[in-house]
């Protein structure tokens, strides 16, 4: 997880949007498959090819493309550290939180 998260602020760094869209779907898989949950981690493949152009799309038109995604990645850093430190209610959180942004950003 944490090296495809160092791939993506490399990707991003460099301003390549369509590899930065690819290893964001891959960190975001590896975490869906961490919950073991076979309907979940069919549901977000079954998603990835549409949520992928779309924000290829996007980042491709947007100004901001590097310093919107620095917040991410920052969000991003700490639920590995989470993760990492064991540390279950944080990550949870975290989740919870990045979901709950999602769905306000799609309304």
């Amino acid at each position: 997880l944490e090296q495809i998260h160092n791939s993506l602020e490399t990707a991003i760094r460099n301003g390549e949007p369509e590899k930065a869209v690819d290893l964001g779907t891959q960190y975001h898989l590896q975490i869906v498959r961490m919950t073991h949950n076979p309907l979940l981690i069919s549901m977000y493949e079954s998603l990835i090819y549409g949520i992928n152009e779309e924000k290829i799309t996007y980042m491709e038109s947007s100004e901001q493309f590097q310093a919107g995604y620095e917040i991410y990645l920052k969000r991003d850093r700490a639920l590995i550290e989470a993760l990492r430190e064991k540390d279950g209610i944080l990550a949870r959180y975290l989740m919870e939180e990045h979901i709950g942004i999602i769905m306000q950003d799609s309304e």
